[in-house]
């Protein structure tokens, strides 16, 4: 008997029950990556568009300052979860029970740890040696409570795969908190503007989740289902306060030991680097989470979908990222001008990790998506540890033995998590790179051919036309590779476009 997504007002035991029918779940997961893509895009264009426009407006020790709060903002988010959403994502049925504790849960909480933030303000501010923290800590942590009042909403959306109407959530949040910052900004309030961005962005999300979700709190409290959704949850929060506190890493250690002007100079070539990696990644990773969900007990099933969408993953980013690594020069000279022009080769190095960021999130993806929350956790701890190390011996080195370790730490990463992840689906390590590998070769002899091509013939021209003709090239040069080489992989994706987007049969081999 098949059941199916509710698009309505859910029965209370179907409330964002995951598809059972395979037919069904492989279209939604197609049509969802689909508009994944799209929103990964438009969000992130948006995001782009926004930032250039701040970035022309404000200097980087504007968005030094903000940056210095961020990892307060993020340890709190995760401790207003703790977990429990995870847990409900991958859930196979939740009720009103479930959802509603983790709601009343997530807004006590936020509440709390904001009444914490607003107390410990002038602490802070004095540790960073800047008052006006303690008023910019104030106020923009209130998107902490604003955002955990739509929190189930926004899981819901997701379980039952409605990837359109999260779309166009994320392309009202983007538009609108991004107009509120670029206004503000243009009218003089300096770093307040970034403040006012984050407070909008927040607000918006709220109302969008709240207006196309039919879910509404029911006035029940669960201590059982607390416990249930603790067990799996809490594990969770353990490895993502270690992500959290390990991702605001660098930005701890530069703010700590460099100028407030090389902070901002980092946090403008992170967020340009967040841009295509994230194109990448996040639609892949948010659509087979589900599908790895529903054939978590189905080993060849799950190895030969885990196999294709890794290979997807790395035959996307490695070529796009090797681009940025030849012409981030003429790129950040035409976005930026000469004011941000040594945030290039902090990009470089970036995107030089981003070659394998997407394939190492896919890796925990599947751990998570087995319910090993355990593993996770460890894994998790071993990893940050090894790249903490890696971070304090690069700082050794300055600025640029801090952002080298961050690759480095990016290749030690994958052979750990391919290990355990290949464990559980009989794939073992040694295959995945040998898969991999040709991949590599090809994005390195198309990113050679752009090199030698933009030093020696392009170099003159205009930074318009380096970055156009530059990338047309190698994009055709590893397109002409892949054929030649990787053919299978090229008609698999021709295949889908051509059914799902192009809306044509398949043909029959």
């Amino acid at each position: 008997m098949e059941e199916n997504i509710p698009t309505s007002t859910p029965e209370p035991e179907a409330i964002g029950q995951l598809t059972d029918d395979v037919a069904e779940l492989k279209a939604k997961s197609v049509s969802g990556f689909g508009w994944s893509t799209i929103q990964q895009i438009v969000g992130r264009v948006t995001t782009f568009v926004v930032n250039l426009a701040l970035a022309r407006l404000l200097v980087p020790e504007d968005f030094g300052t903000l940056a210095v709060l961020g990892i307060f903002l993020a340890i709190s988010a995760q401790l207003a979860d703790i977990g429990f959403g995870s847990s409900l994502t991958r859930s196979e049925r939740v009720d009103d029970a479930d959802l509603s504790t983790i709601f009343y849960y997530n807004i006590g909480m936020s509440s709390l740890l904001y009444l914490i933030l607003f107390i410990a303000a002038p602490w802070i501010a004095d540790y960073f040696r800047n008052p006006i923290l303690v008023s910019v800590l104030r106020v923009i942590s209130l998107s902490v409570v604003i955002n955990s009042l739509c929190s189930i909403q926004a899981i819901l959306v997701w379980r039952q795969m409605e990837f359109r109407k999260d779309m166009l959530i994320q392309l009202a949040t983007g538009v609108l908190s991004g107009l509120t910052g670029i206004v503000m900004a243009y009218f003089g309030f300096g770093y307040w503007a970034l403040v006012g961005m984050g407070l909008a962005n927040s607000i918006v999300r709220l109302v969008g989740y709240w207006c196309s979700s039919s879910w509404r709190p029911k006035l029940i409290f669960s201590m059982e289902k607390l416990k249930l959704h603790f067990g799996y949850g809490s594990r969770m929060v353990g490895a993502g306060m270690i992500t959290t506190l390990y991702n605001n890493l660098m930005t701890i250690l530069i703010g700590r030991y460099f100028s407030l002007t090389t902070l901002g100079l980092y946090g403008n070539a992170n967020a340009l680097y967040i841009v295509p990696v994230s194109v990448i990644a996040d639609p892949i990773n948010k659509v087979t989470f589900p599908v790895f969900v529903r054939f978590q007990n189905d080993k060849e099933r799950l190895r030969a979908g885990y196999r294709r969408v890794m290979r997807l993953l790395f035959q996307l980013s490695c070529p796009l990222m090797m681009a940025l690594v030849v012409l981030a020069n003429p790129l950040y000279h035409f976005l930026y001008g000469d004011k941000w022009m040594a945030a290039a080769p902090y990009f470089q190095i970036l995107c030089i990790c981003g070659i394998l960021f997407p394939i190492n999130s896919y890796n925990i993806n599947l751990l998570e998506a087995k319910g090993r929350s355990d593993l996770h956790l460890r894994l998790e701890i071993i990893r940050r540890i090894i790249g903490g190390a890696a971070a304090f011996i690069g700082l050794q080195f300055g600025i640029y033995g801090l952002l080298w370790s961050t690759a480095i730490t990016q290749v030690i990463f994958l052979f750990i998590n391919s290990h355990y992840s290949g464990r559980f689906i009989d794939y073992p390590l040694g295959q995945q790179l040998g898969e991999l590998f040709p991949f590599a070769l090809m994005s390195a002899a198309s990113g050679g051919l752009l090199w030698g091509l933009d030093t020696y013939a392009l170099s003159s021209l205009a930074d318009f036309w380096r970055l156009s003709i530059g990338s047309t090239v190698l994009g055709l040069t590893y397109l002409l590779l892949v054929y030649l080489f990787a053919r299978e992989d090229y008609l698999y994706v021709w295949g889908l476009v051509r059914h799902y987007v192009l809306r044509r049969p398949a043909t029959q081999s």
